[in-house]
């Protein structure tokens, strides 16, 4: 199922984000930074303990609509 991939492969970048923070691309917003899985970007930032997932976005909205913070 297309469901089922797709929490695994989140699930699988969630992993290797903690083990690799900054890999993401930065962004304009001070430690914010996105990883892009297929059609989303996962907007995450980076904290000494942890990683915090803000946003998943569906990169077929419209950009216009998109709000990070």
């Amino acid at each position: 199922m297309f469901s089922e991939k797709l929490e695994r492969l989140f699930n699988e970048t969630a992993i290797l984000l903690s083990e690799f923070p900054e890999i993401g691309i930065k962004t304009d917003y001070p430690d914010i930074r996105i990883k892009v899985i297929k059609n989303y970007k996962l907007f995450y930032q980076n904290f000494p303990d942890k990683i915090q997932i803000i946003r998943v976005w569906d990169n077929r909205q419209n950009p216009d609509n998109l709000e990070i913070v």
